[in-house]
């Protein structure tokens, strides 16, 4: 009995280490990266700031914004801002004022009862949500 208790502690680290080395495995391309088929084109500006009406968070640095089903914009925020704050809603903040969207401008994420934070837009592209992401084929272990 004994040693089955001793055997315990070596089991449960044994479970933590695989799971630590499969912590830094490639798993595909990241959602909304450069290889991500649904991300379009640069485009300069969005011009629906006030029609908004849902958002999406697919990485720490990337939302998709969209109005109504059509309009889809991916949007990718600069410096350590991580979208994932936005917990509630998001606002935008422009500088020169308007009805457009553009680079630079803010997204102000809602966290709730830390305040909104502004997040400078690094830069917008074109959504395509029904682009085919191809699922990644386990590697073959005879290979």
């Amino acid at each position: 009995m004994t040693e089955l208790k001793a055997l315990v502690p070596i089991a449960i680290l044994a479970a933590t280490a695989a799971c630590a080395s499969n912590q830094g495995a490639d798993e595909g391309p990241e959602p909304g990266g450069a290889d991500d088929p649904r991300r379009g084109e640069t485009v300069r500006s969005i011009c629906f700031r006030s029609t908004i009406n849902n958002f999406s968070v697919i990485a720490r640095d990337k939302i998709v914004l969209t109005r109504g089903v059509n309009d889809q914009y991916l949007v990718e925020l600069a410096g350590g801002c991580d979208a994932r704050d936005a917990f509630t809603s998001i606002g935008v903040g422009g500088r020169g004022g308007g009805s457009c969207v553009t680079k630079f401008d803010d997204i102000l994420l809602d966290r709730s009862v830390a305040g909104p934070r502004r997040c400078q837009i690094r830069e917008i592209y074109d959504w395509d949500p029904d682009a085919d992401v191809e699922e990644d084929e386990a590697p073959d272990p005879d290979a």
